[in-house]
């Protein structure tokens, strides 16, 4: 609903923002980003994946324990089929850590 108040033509006029510039960043919540393909295909979205291992991904990422690596990277294929969608890799850097 955040996304739609954005974009919102009729409730923002001029100051409605073009999906195509709105980037929402996940921790990996398969089944929201499938719905944000299906309700708002022309979203950026940006993964915040922290690791390049899913073993060293759930223990900076505790809700990562739920879902697998190939699931995320599954999902955000399906997000990259739009033609009109971007997506993204965020990574943080924790010293001695990843």
């Amino acid at each position: 609903s955040a996304v739609r108040s954005m974009t919102d033509l009729g409730q923002l006029g001029a100051y409605a923002l073009p999906q195509s510039r709105v980037t929402i960043s996940t921790v990996g919540v398969v089944p929201r980003m499938k719905q944000l393909v299906r309700d708002l295909p022309g979203l950026s979205l940006a993964l915040s994946l922290h690791a390049p291992t899913q073993e060293l991904r759930e223990k900076i990422v505790p809700s990562a324990k739920h879902v697998s690596m190939e699931d995320l990277l599954s999902a955000m294929d399906l997000h990259l089929e739009q033609k009109t969608a971007r997506a993204m890799i965020e990574y943080v850097l924790l010293s001695e850590e990843n």
